[in-house]
């Protein structure tokens, strides 16, 4: 009887729909060391450790770091520079991102202090870590999301931890104190950001109500997703450095996907804003009722 009960709850759990999020492809800028602490490496370290939760989070795919630092180099790009909204367009399109992340390391360090009688101290240890980061939308520019995060962990009875001597995000790291504070940060921080995750992407044809669009099965598009058409207007630039500080977007109707292939997925229009027509070019806005879990 218990086998007969086991095998009916397996095909129902074998029947259910499998359930999955939509991705975006994403670019990861290495982490800027904004703390105090002075040791190499803690930037990479951290945004290494940022990019794993990220992609855990199965929301995001995230282009390789060789690929976005030649581009990088390629561009002449400085660093300062990469927050510039121009430098954000040129660099989603070049690697076909739809977002570009920067953040910072502002707090990283352990402290220590002694609790009790003077005879009878017990030494207590605090590690403390803080990151931010901002996501940039890399076809407007724009910022679209702003971030931060951060955690500590208290341990008694152990010595000060010297930092100059961990690899940060080794799997002995993680067992440190400094590497617990950490891990917490970065996956409270990257659970923030997935959630402002828009997916995007362009028309590519149009005729009558049929409209292909550039988002295939790669990207974790379904049917029956709802995407508003936009068109991107006149570009508002600082007048002195030419600078782009803002893109007019203006909306254009919306359409609902009916087929998904490999490389582009088919939609009907649904609406359209008054005197308004679908083009070739137009982009997309994910609408917010895609952005929870889909049934497939």
């Amino acid at each position: 009887m218990k086998k007969i009960v086991f095998l009916i709850v397996l095909c129902f759990l074998v029947s259910l729909p499998l359930i999955s999020y939509a991705k975006v492809r994403v670019a990861v800028v290495d982490f800027a060391n904004k703390s105090s602490f002075s040791g190499k490496g803690l930037g990479n370290g951290i945004s290494d450790m940022f990019v794993t939760a990220l992609v855990q989070t199965g929301k995001a795919s995230v282009i390789e770091r060789d690929e976005l630092n030649k581009v990088i180099s390629e561009q002449n790009f400085s660093q300062s520079s990469l927050a510039n909204p121009k430098t954000a367009i040129e660099i989603g399109k070049i690697l076909g991102v739809q977002y570009l992340i920067l953040g910072n390391v502002t707090e990283y360090g352990v402290a220590e202090r002694k609790m009790g009688a003077v005879f009878f101290a017990i030494n207590q240890v605090e590690a403390r870590a803080a990151i931010d980061a901002r996501v940039i939308d890399a076809r407007t520019g724009e910022i679209v999301a702003a971030k931060s995060a951060s955690a500590s962990e208290t341990q008694t009875g152990i010595a000060l931890p010297t930092l100059y001597d961990l690899q940060i995000g080794s799997e002995n790291y993680d067992q440190t104190i400094i590497g617990k504070a950490v891990r917490k940060a970065v996956n409270d921080l990257a659970g923030q950001v997935a959630t402002k995750f828009i997916m995007q992407g362009k028309v590519v044809f149009v005729k009558g109500s049929l409209v292909k669009i550039d988002l295939g099965r790669d990207s974790g598009i379904t049917k029956e997703a709802v995407f508003e058409v936009q068109r991107k207007g006149e570009e508002i630039r600082d007048p002195e450095t030419g600078e782009v500080l803002d893109v007019d977007v203006e909306k254009v109707g919306e359409i609902k996907v009916t087929e998904v292939k490999d490389r582009l997925s088919s939609a009907t229009v649904i609406s359209l804003e008054k005197g308004k027509e679908i083009k070739i070019g137009d982009i997309l806005k994910e609408k917010e009722s895609n952005r929870k879990l889909i049934v497939q």
